[in-house]
């Protein structure tokens, strides 16, 4: 499956901000290796499995915070616990204004996402030379 980074969304309230991120992330230039589900997923197979496996392989989940994706019922929770069971590493989006991290990802600097430029920024200096990150203003 190959490095990539993992988007995480609640399909009621962020399909359509993960779906734009996930294409001008891939569409660069130069082009940053996402995985999402509805652009992934492999017709005839069984999805969750193939969820599992691309968090298994993921170098980061990019989990994007919406109103539904941090209820204690979203899907998103067993995608983001399965990501910390794997170690990986989380990178909260913060996406509706005042939702609150889930608990396990308090700790966790999040992302006041307010375009694609800041995250494909993010995402190209981690794979670079150092390991800065963003500052909270940037």
């Amino acid at each position: 499956m190959g490095s990539h980074h993992f988007i995480s969304y609640s399909t009621s309230d962020g399909e359509s901000f993960a779906l734009t991120l996930h294409d001008a992330l891939l569409g660069g230039p130069p082009s940053v290796p996402v995985w999402v589900d509805k652009r992934r997923l492999r017709p005839g197979e069984d999805w969750d499995s193939q969820i599992v496996e691309a968090i298994r392989t993921c170098d980061t989940m990019l989990f994007v915070m919406t109103r539904d994706s941090v209820d204690d019922e979203s899907v998103c929770k067993d995608e983001w616990a399965k990501a910390l069971a794997y170690k990986k590493e989380i990178v909260p989006l913060l996406v509706d204004a005042g939702v609150e991290a889930p608990f396990l990802l308090q700790n966790r600097q999040h992302i006041d996402f307010t375009g694609a430029q800041r995250i494909e920024r993010y995402l190209r200096i981690r794979a670079g030379a150092g390991a800065v990150a963003p500052s909270a203003g940037d």
